[in-house]
């Protein structure tokens, strides 16, 4: 008789966190999209929006629509990895923490990068230390040991 175990209230958490956020990056994904249609078909409208000076920097509106399509195919993809990670940490599946581990050192690394980088610029300094932060809880968290066994067990 197998013994199940509960399920950390942390796990619980982190996949309402990679739900919430896999549907907030598929909805910027899709209003990405819909703004290269809208600035691909529509330019002149959108150009009346800025100044002469704006327009001279910009050089084309119509130059944006590749980066807008670029960019929502990127947040569709995170929204896509976000399901898989969040119904990942709710089986329990060891890929899950190993990526999310992984992704996390990551995290790391840039935001030490980004620090380095911008270190005349308080705002972004204080946008990578809280990355870092919470890079670093992840991974303590997911470093514990009923955390580990939750992924280890055997699952049905």
């Amino acid at each position: 008789m197998k013994v199940k175990k509960e399920r950390p209230l942390g796990i619980k958490i982190l996949t309402i966190l990679y739900s919430c956020g896999s549907v907030f990056m598929l909805l910027v994904g899709i209003m990405a999209l819909a703004s290269s249609y809208y600035l691909a078909n529509y330019p002149a409208e959108v150009e009346s929006a800025f100044s002469a000076e704006e327009l001279a920097q910009l050089g084309s509106v119509a130059a944006l629509v590749p980066f807008f399509i670029m960019f929502g195919i990127f947040c569709i993809l995170i929204a896509v990895l976000d399901i898989f990670l969040g119904l990942g940490f709710w089986k329990g599946q060891k890929w899950a923490r190993i990526l999310t581990l992984i992704l996390s050192a990551l995290g790391i690394v840039y935001g030490i990068i980004g620090i380095i980088l911008s270190i005349t610029d308080s705002y972004t300094i204080f946008l990578n230390l809280f990355s870092i932060a919470i890079d670093g809880v992840l991974i303590w968290y997911l470093m514990k040991k009923n955390v580990i066994l939750y992924f280890t067990q055997k699952k049905d």
